[in-house]
């Protein structure tokens, strides 16, 4: 029987831009944005707002506007979105043309001044009875380049009119700005935090039911993933998601039906080439102390208990400071849990041969 990782149509649910059905830890968010915006869409956008929310990298923002505007869509089918990322607009003309884009791929853009293309954006919006809400992403950027005046044209454009629906805004920032605050914007009550490493091990096994078969990720497993998101990828569920794919892959790519410690390891190092080579901490007993976990560590279950390591190794008596040394390195993931310490390698086999070849 070949072996098998992904569930039929698993690997889609582990890419950047799937969305899932829920997402664990991000509910009350998604219940205060759905709350703002049920207003506007029942008026059929007679009415307008600009909602305004910010939180680190991978907090979850973009993917819970994504969501409640799905579930929006779903229940109100005038309704029309638009995302655009501000990266890739360095002008307040560019964002414009992105928004025309978005909203007809052939609307004509050239040969108009700013203003000018927003009049026609808006002329088409209610020639078409379109209910828009016009996502902003990493608005961060565009902030900085062109200040806000944009945002004032693009709540005040419906008031030429009387006929016409409103257009709301959507604005996603990852730090606040005070410059949003001189305009009528909504901020969110229940902001975007940094996960935990106790929410990140959540968000790891609901994605990993949804793209693995049965049992091919141990719980073990899921939490050092967690673990290294969250030291790591600062907290970023993005990371986490992305680390999950790549031991995936690893695990399928080897011929395994099950992700095994190795793979993740693998991944991590694929993923963070930067701190690949090490600066040496005591190099004879930092790679004893490694092959001690190796040893005592399995395909399934990483971590060893501390305790065990110090009847192990007895004349390491510094063996505790060792550690939180190779924690600070990358050599080890040092943690602790209703009082008792653990510690697993991020050393993958190869580069504990590299390590032992060099110290020698």
């Amino acid at each position: 029987m070949s072996p098998r990782i992904f569930k039929e149509g698993g690997e889609s649910k582990l890419s950047f831009t799937y969305i899932p059905k829920r997402l664990p830890h991000r509910e009350r968010q998604r219940e205060e944005l759905l709350s703002l915006l049920l207003p506007v869409v029942k008026s059929q956008c007679r009415i307008s707002r600009a909602v305004y929310l910010y939180g680190p990298s991978g907090s979850g923002k973009t993917a819970t506007v994504k969501l409640v505007l799905r579930e929006l869509r779903n229940r109100y089918s005038f309704l029309k979105s638009i995302f655009v990322n501000c990266r890739f607009t360095s002008t307040e003309f560019s964002l414009f043309q992105q928004i025309a884009k978005k909203l007809v791929p052939s609307f004509p853009t050239r040969g108009y001044s700013s203003l000018e293309l927003l009049v026609n954006i808006y002329e088409y919006i209610t020639k078409n009875d379109i209910c828009p809400i016009i996502v902003l992403d990493e608005f961060d950027v565009f902030i900085k380049r062109n200040g806000v005046s944009s945002l004032r044209d693009l709540l005040k454009i419906y008031e030429s009119t009387s006929e016409g629906p409103s257009i709301t805004l959507i604005l996603i920032t990852m730090e606040p700005h005070t410059s949003l605050n001189a305009l009528p914007t909504i901020r969110l009550k229940n902001q975007f935090k940094k996960y935990s490493v106790e929410d990140l091990y959540d968000i790891v096994l609901y994605r990993a039911e949804e793209s693995f078969v049965e049992g091919v990720l141990s719980e073990e497993l899921a939490y050092l993933i967690s673990r290294l998101g969250y030291k790591f990828g600062y907290g970023s569920a993005r990371y986490c998601i992305e680390l999950l794919q790549h031991s995936g892959y690893i695990a399928l790519f080897s011929g395994l039906d099950s992700i095994e410690y190795w793979c993740v390891i693998e991944a991590f190092r694929r993923m963070e080439p930067s701190i690949e080579l090490f600066e040496p901490i005591t190099p004879p007993k930092a790679i004893e102390v490694l092959e001690s976990i190796s040893m005592n560590s399995t395909n399934r279950n990483p971590y060893v208990e501390v305790k065990k390591l110090l009847k192990i190794l007895p004349n390491y008596d510094d063996l505790l400071t060792l550690l939180k040394n190779m924690d600070r390195s990358g050599y080890v993931d040092l943690m602790e849990t209703r009082g008792v310490k653990y510690v697993a390698s991020l050393i993958p086999p190869n580069m504990l041969e590299v390590l032992k070849s060099g110290a020698s």
